[in-house]
């Protein structure tokens, strides 16, 4: 039987697959910000950050867990030391996280968002915009000479970076319903698309969740060929999906 955060006491409003699906989570263990013991614990590596407190102005700073260096305070220019002390493997637990004592990188369908991009409401973006999704809720800021971002509420971007990110051989891209992140259901095969589709004919149904007519898809999805990671949307409760393979 499949376990999830709610089960442990650590509800993900944005998270609602199973916690094997999950990429940073480790399991019960003990917090190494906190010390806390045999709460749900992440993994943090490459595309997480620690948040720390600059010591001359007191704004908080993202410094990165995989090269662990001290870094530039972006407001005073002080120097932020990496926290003394940290185990090789940096766990955080389940409160710390959502405390955003820590952040975990997303990429979006409408680009990359770091702790950064939550101070700002401004995604990293991508050249040209070529491939943000349009949406008449979330305006397109173009970034210097080439680059193109979206303005998002911080507050979004901020409950994205404590939210875990899914498993998905060719990286993660959540998606949205207009300005509201959409809420990870799964990796889905195709008997879960037959169990949501009711009266409808599952291919038909799985056509218009991953917003594709390539017929072959639905064969694909049959032999795990392809994976297909779908989303609810607060709004009206539809899904949206995308897909990779390895």
């Amino acid at each position: 039987m499949a376990t999830y955060f709610e089960d442990l006491g650590a509800t993900f409003p944005l998270f609602a697959a199973s916690v094997e699906e999950a990429s940073e989570y480790v399991g019960l263990g003990t917090c190494s910000l906190t010390g806390d013991e045999q709460v749900p614990c992440f993994r943090l590596g490459m595309g997480c950050a620690l948040m720390v407190e600059c010591p001359e102005c007191r704004a908080i700073n993202g410094l990165d867990c995989d090269e662990r260096e001290d870094e530039v305070c972006h407001e005073c220019a002080d120097l932020v030391q990496f926290p003394r002390g940290m185990p090789e493997e940096i766990l955080v637990g389940y409160s710390a996280l959502r405390e955003f004592r820590a952040a975990i990188s997303k990429d979006t369908e409408y680009g990359m968002i770091t702790w950064e991009q939550a101070q700002s409401g401004l995604t990293h973006g991508v050249p040209g915009g070529v491939g943000l999704r349009h949406s008449e809720r979330v305006p397109l800021v173009k970034i210097g000479e080439d680059w193109v971002g979206a303005r998002l509420q911080p507050q979004v971007m901020r409950e994205l970076l404590t939210t875990p990110t899914y498993i998905s051989w060719q990286g993660e891209r959540w998606l949205f319903d207009g300005g509201t992140p959409g809420i990870y259901q799964g990796c889905w095969n195709q008997a879960d698309f037959k169990r949501h589709a009711g009266d409808r004919d599952p291919q038909s149904f799985f056509q218009q969740v991953v917003e594709c007519k390539e017929r072959w898809m639905w064969k694909a999805l049959e032999g795990g060929r392809i994976s297909v990671y779908v989303f609810r949307m607060p709004s009206d409760g539809r899904f949206r999906a995308h897909w990779d393979m390895d």
